[in-house]
């Protein structure tokens, strides 16, 4: 599965959100997360999750999946307008109830306003959630809300297979 939010967008069916993706917050302002046409990697579109309040959360679902949980992972590109403080990555059993999110593991940018490539494998959940989410908090840096910025979210088979480490070259 890969979503690069190219086809979505103000005119497109399901606005905010691609088609099949959910959205839950406690936020009663602006519709977070959206879409936005203001790609910072030079492509056309991202998911923008806005920090909106100090206590605020937005949770982004991805579209149920019939594979088990633990034997995918996904791959995203994330920026942020702060450093430190990013969203959880989890599993929802109920897309309709905030506290069956378990997260997995928080991703955390380390630069302002840079791109990177993240990787969240989920081999280590334990539970029975059919659907990969994206968490996150309002939280104020310097008093400032932050921005979380998402793009390219691709979900992935992942092989149990123990990685080779430690080549050598002789």
């Amino acid at each position: 599965y890969m979503e690069d939010f190219e086809n979505w967008g103000a005119d497109a069916p399901g606005y905010p959100l691609p088609l099949c993706w959910q959205t839950l917050t406690n936020f009663s302002g602006t519709q977070t997360p959206y879409i936005t046409d203001n790609s910072l990697t030079g492509t056309s579109k991202l998911l923008v999750f806005d920090g909106n309040s100090e206590n605020s959360y937005t949770v982004a679902i991805l579209p149920k999946t019939s594979i088990n949980v633990r034997d995918l992972y996904v791959k995203f590109r994330m920026s942020s307008a702060g450093t430190g403080y990013g969203p959880a990555v989890g599993v929802m059993t109920d897309p309709y109830v905030f506290d069956t999110f378990e997260s997995v593991a928080t991703v955390n940018p380390t630069a302002a306003f840079s791109w990177n490539d993240y990787e969240v494998y989920f081999n280590s959940y334990n539970g029975d959630g059919k659907y990969i989410a994206f968490r996150y908090l309002g939280k104020k840096e310097m008093g400032i809300l932050n921005m979380v910025y998402l793009d390219d979210v691709e979900v992935r088979p992942f092989l149990h297979c123990e990685l080779p480490s430690d080549i050598r070259v002789r």
